[in-house]
């Protein structure tokens, strides 16, 4: 039911048109692709500035409270983006089989 749910939203922001609806999950899924490769890249500096700041012991209390807290954030995007996009792509595969 929670698909359905999905498909209704879908049709009311892009039309009933199937072609517009295809063009609007299109987009969203590049959208979301995006988001994910910023949150991974945000991760992966997160993580490197830790490293980087150990190695020259510069590791204050900024960096040693906020890492985690920044890490954290970038992975629940990175999935929340991730089932996003499996979600859209599942919609568009509906639609492209009822054209």
């Amino acid at each position: 039911m929670a698909q359905n749910a999905s498909i209704d939203s879908i049709r009311q922001e892009a039309g009933h048109d199937p072609q517009s609806n295809l063009a609007w999950l299109r987009k969203s899924q590049r959208k979301y692709q995006h988001i994910r490769i910023g949150s991974a890249i945000l991760s992966a500096g997160v993580v490197v500035l830790f490293v980087v700041a150990a190695l020259i012991h510069q590791l204050d209390q900024h960096i040693i409270t906020m890492s985690p807290v920044i890490l954290a954030g970038s992975v629940f995007n990175f999935v929340r983006a991730g089932q996003i996009v499996s979600r859209l792509r599942a919609a568009e595969e509906r639609i492209l089989q009822r054209l």
